[in-house]
């Protein structure tokens, strides 16, 4: 009985071991430096080791076609030669929810200079219907496509949301991705670096 009683006591000992260096692991990897985060904004998500990369700075940016809020199909094309933030979201990720109004300001006061592309990945949402239901609420008037089968939400290997890739003129990413909520004041130092 014993004996029982030591092995399954050492066996806890090293369970909680095991936790507590699993947990001070993901802790220091959270602690920023990622790809595409800044480590020291709020809201930053945590990505896991085997998510895939995002796309590189100077690679051309994968052209896709959805649909936009009317039902008209759009394509990542149609907006060649501006400058352009391709922001991928679901209407039920808080950091998104912070950065709507920010993105929607934005728009209203640079929407001449940089187009705000916004891709709601449909496939993640609760019900089909959500995204909609939250847009129509809010009253937003930027850009959003429809991304029911998470096509370009794949294709930029969006691992966490919100998510933005910036595209210059050329039409390629020039700049890093950035994972996590943006603010209006960021988002105007990214259109000024863009070109």
């Amino acid at each position: 009985m014993m004996k029982k009683i030591i092995t399954g006591s050492l066996f806890l000992i090293l369970l909680v071991m095991l936790a507590y260096t699993l947990m001070d692991g993901s802790r220091e990897k959270g602690k920023g430096g990622e790809s595409g985060n800044n480590g020291n904004q709020e809201g930053t998500a945590m990505e896991s080791p085997n998510a895939p990369e995002p796309l590189k700075v100077g690679s051309e940016a994968p052209d896709f076609e959805l649909k936009n809020k009317e039902g008209e199909r759009v394509k990542l094309s149609d907006f060649q030669g501006k400058k352009i933030f391709l922001n991928f979201w679901a209407s039920w990720c808080a950091p998104c929810r912070e950065e709507m109004p920010e993105l929607e300001k934005f728009e209203q006061d640079y929407g001449e200079e940089v187009v705000v592309l916004t891709v709601n990945a449909t496939g993640d949402e609760l019900q089909e219907g959500d995204a909609r239901d939250y847009l129509a609420t809010e009253g937003f008037s930027f850009r959003v496509l429809f991304d029911p089968q998470l096509e370009a939400t794949n294709m930029y290997n969006i691992i966490a949301y919100p998510t933005t890739y910036f595209i210059g003129t050329d039409g390629t990413i020039q700049l890093e991705n950035h994972r996590g909520p943006m603010t209006y004041a960021f988002m105007k130092e990214k259109m000024n670096q863009l070109e």
